[in-house]
């Protein structure tokens, strides 16, 4: 039967492991996670401290020899299945995140490619209407001169025949 001191001791896998997944994370976040890429980076490197402390401290109550370093305690499986656990989690989390803001940028692109095809039908329309607006005006400007020209031609022989009558007095 395994006591405390023993389960304790056989987590420096676990701690190892711990260790190894937080120093990816920094190198992932380090580039626009810069405060939690550093503290990602101090509890890898308290891991990796922790980890030899207690595999050194193991050896010396003889729980471990180096002869068996490589030879992992059931305790130690357990760490290590936690640790894979915890890791897969936030894999899962921040790939949800991605995948959220990809669907995000993707649904506000878009929506301003429809708000920019609105925008530009409505300058069609609008220039379609100032051009039926154009052609309606330049229709009634054309009747209002041939009306013109024709009371004029109307007009024109009345004030012929206005002189000739005056001579006529």
């Amino acid at each position: 039967m395994m006591n405390v001191e023993k389960i304790l001791l056989s987590q420096s896998p676990a701690l190892f492991l711990a260790a190894i997944v937080l120093l990816i994370s920094y190198f992932i976040k380090k580039k626009n996670h810069r405060v939690r890429a550093v503290l990602n980076l101090i509890v890898a490197v308290v891991c990796l401290v922790g980890g030899i402390a207690l595999y050194y401290f193991g050896m010396l109550r003889e729980h471990f020899t180096i002869h068996d370093f490589w030879q992992i305690h059931l305790a130690g499986w357990v760490g290590l299945g936690i640790v894979a656990v915890l890791t897969g989690l936030s894999i899962y989390r921040s790939t949800a995140k991605a995948i959220t803001k990809r669907r995000a940028e993707k649904y506000a692109a878009k929506a301003e490619a429809e708000r920019v095809k609105e925008l530009e039908n409505a300058k069609t329309a609008a220039y379609e209407s100032g051009k039926a607006d154009a052609l309606a005006a330049e229709k009634v400007v054309d009747t209002v001169a041939e009306v013109a020209e024709a009371s004029a031609v109307e007009a024109a022989p009345a004030a012929e025949a206005a002189p000739a009558a005056e001579e006529a007095k």
